[in-house]
């Protein structure tokens, strides 16, 4: 990752802090939010989808109460990154793509992976941010700013 540069005028989705710190990854850009840390990037016009009723409703598609539903998802992921590592023969880096309010990214944190967090939804990298105190970065995965061949793992649940 390259140094932050000058700032752009752009405003954290987190917090609303404008100026935004301008940070290049290879040839593609992210903005990091010198107040709450938060990493975001160009958004698209599916984010409108994935928002605070998505992940706790009402809502036509969604969950209910996605934040209740971590013990369920920490028993399913811990079976999931077992098999990871063991296929590895080690823990390592994971992105996790689509990381809704990040449970799977947690799981792994809890057993010794490094873990970077990216979703479409504002709302989710916030809320995972928030909980979990670790990277994540607003973006599509087609707009992805960071080479993938520095992850071990790669994940897309539910995506």
């Amino acid at each position: 990752m390259k140094s932050a540069i000058e700032k752009p005028q752009s405003v954290c989705p987190n917090c609303q802090a404008k100026g935004a710190a301008l940070v290049y990854l290879e040839n593609d850009v992210v903005f990091k939010c010198e107040r709450c840390s938060l990493n975001f990037s160009t958004q698209t016009e599916s984010t409108q989808i994935y928002q605070q009723n998505y992940f706790q409703g009402p809502g036509e598609h969604g969950y209910a109460n996605y934040r209740n539903e971590y013990k369920t998802h920490y028993t399913t992921f811990s079976r999931r990154l077992a098999q990871a590592e063991k296929k590895l023969g080690r823990t390592g880096t994971l992105l996790d793509v689509g990381c809704a309010y990040g449970h799977l990214g947690e799981t792994a944190a809890q057993t010794g992976w490094k873990v970077l967090w990216v979703d479409i939804s504002e709302e989710a990298a916030i809320q995972t941010h928030k909980d979990f105190d670790l990277p994540a970065i607003v973006c599509d995965l087609k707009e992805f700013p960071i080479q993938k061949s520095l992850f071990d793992l790669i994940t897309l649940y539910d995506v």
